[in-house]
C-alpha cells in the first residue's frame, strides 16, 4: 500500500508510503490502435482466427464478433502483447491464455471478461480503461506483472460501475491494483474472490481521493507474504488518500468505502486504512495474523491498521491467534500529522488457542 501521487503531481514528503511505479509501465503499453469497430454479432472460437500469434487472432476475432471464447481444452500460449476488447464486447474464458509478463487486455466500457469453469489467465494483466466493465469467474496466476487487474492513470477521467467477482487470484504479485489520482470512479463491486500465496496485496485501492461507493466483501484471504525484500508489500486489503490533514478535507481522503465479510489468515495485516474518511469494516475473522509474515516489507503487525482516519465504524471482528488493532496517527518521518477521530469500535473480541 503506498500513499505518494506520482513525482510529478506532489512532494514526497507529504505521505508516508511509495507510490507503486506501475502506471510508468502500463503508460508505455500502445493502446492498440487500427482495431475495427465494427459490432459484430454471435460467438467466434478464437482459435479459427490463429494465423501467426494469439494476440492476432484474438483482434481478428473481435473484429468479427461481438463475442470471443477460449474453449474448454484450447491453450493460447505466448501471449505477449496488449489486445483491446473493443466497447460492449465480451471474452470468454473456458480454456487457458498464458503469456510472460508483458501482455494483457485492455477493456473499454461496457467491456466483459467472463470465466467459465476451468478459465484461467497466466501471466497477463487485465487493464480496466472503462465504465460498465465486468470481470468474473476467472482464475489468474503469475509473477510476471505487478498486478494480475489494474486500474490505472490511462483510464479515462470518470469511470462508473465496475464489477469484480468471483474471482480466484493466487500465486501472483498483487491481485487487484487501483492508483486513483489521475482518475474517478464510482459504484466498484469487489465480491466473491479467493486470494491466495500472493506477494502483493489482495486488493489495494491507492490515492484513491476521488473514488466512492466502493464495496469489498464476502472474500477469502490466506497467505499473503511478500519474501520478495518489497517495501509495503503484503496486506490483504489496503486502502490510502494522499496527503494527511488534521482537518480531513475531501478532496485528499479514500473515502465512502465498505469492507466487509472477510475471512483472513496467514498475513502480517489484513486490513489497512490510511487517510480515509466515511467508511466501515465490518464481519472480520482473522487467523494467524502474524509477524512472521513480510518480515523485511516495512509494515507494522496488525489485523487491522487504521492510520490518520476520520469518522469511521469497525464492527463484529474476530481474531484468533493474531495481532489486534492499531488505531493511530497519520505518521510521515516522525511527524504525528493526523490524529484519528469521530470513530466507533464494537464487538471487537481476540482469542489464543
Amino acid at each position: 500500500m503506498s500513499t505518494l501521487k506520482p513525482e510529478s503531481d506532489i512532494n514526497p514528503m507529504l505521505s508516508r508510503r511509495r507510490l507503486l511505479q506501475t502506471g510508468a509501465v502500463f503508460a508505455t503499453v500502445p493502446f492498440m490502435q487500427g482495431i475495427a469497430r465494427a459490432a459484430g454479432a454471435g460467438a467466434v472460437n478464437v482459435q479459427q482466427y490463429h494465423q501467426t500469434d494469439w494476440p492476432d487472432a484474438f483482434n481478428r476475432a473481435f473484429s468479427a464478433a461481438s463475442v470471443v471464447s477460449v474453449p474448454a481444452g484450447l491453450v493460447c500460449d505466448g501471449f505477449n502483447s496488449m489486445v483491446t476488447i473493443p466497447a460492449g464486447k465480451t471474452l470468454q474464458v473456458a480454456g487457458e491464455i498464458k503469456g510472460e509478463g508483458k501482455g494483457g487486455f485492455i477493456l473499454q466500457d461496457h467491456s466483459q471478461v467472463l470465466g467459465q469453469s476451468g478459465g484461467h489467465c497466466h501471466n497477463l494483466v487485465l487493464d480496466v480503461r472503462g465504465s460498465d466493465c465486468t470481470i468474473s469467474g476467472l482464475e489468474m496466476t503469475g509473477f510476471g506483472p505487478v498486478a494480475q487487474i489494474f486500474i490505472g492513470p490511462n483510464a479515462p477521467a470518470e469511470m462508473r460501475n465496475l464489477t469484480l467477482d468471483k474471482l480466484h487470484i493466487h500465486h501472483a504479485n498483487y491481485a487487484i491494483l487501483r492508483q486513483g489520482f489521475h482518475n474517478k470512479m464510482t459504484g466498484v463491486r469487489i465480491t466473491n474472490g479467493r486470494f491466495t500465496d500472493l506477494q502483493g496485496d489482495a486488493v489495494e485501492w491507492n490515492v484513491a481521493i476521488n473514488d466512492s461507493d466502493l464495496v469489498i466483501s464476502d472474500h477469502v484471504i490466506d497467505n499473503i507474504n511478500c519474501t520478495n525484500g518489497k517495501i509495503n508489500w503484503g496486506i490483504g486489503i489496503g486502502l490510502a488518500g494522499s496527503t494527511y490533514d488534521n482537518s480531513y478535507p475531501e478532496g485528499q481522503t479514500v473515502k465512502r468505502f465498505v469492507v466487509a465479510n472477510i475471512t483472513g489468515s496467514n498475513c502480517r495485516q489484513l486490513v489497512h486504512v490510511e487517510n480515509g474518511k466515511h467508511f466501515v469494516i465490518r464481519n472480520i475473522k482473522a487467523n494467524n495474523i502474524s509477524h512472521t509474515f513480510s518480515q523485511n516489507a516495512g509494515i507494522d503487525n496488525a489485523t487491522i491498521a487504521i492510520y490518520g482516519s476520520d469518522n469511521f465504524l469497525i464492527t463484529n471482528v474476530d481474531m484468533v491467534n493474531s495481532a489486534g488493532m492499531l488505531i493511530g496517527y497519520g505518521v510521515v518521518k516522525g511527524n504525528y500529522l493526523s490524529i484519528p477521530q469521530n470513530f466507533t469500535l464494537s464487538d471487537v473480541r481476540g482469542f489464543v488457542e
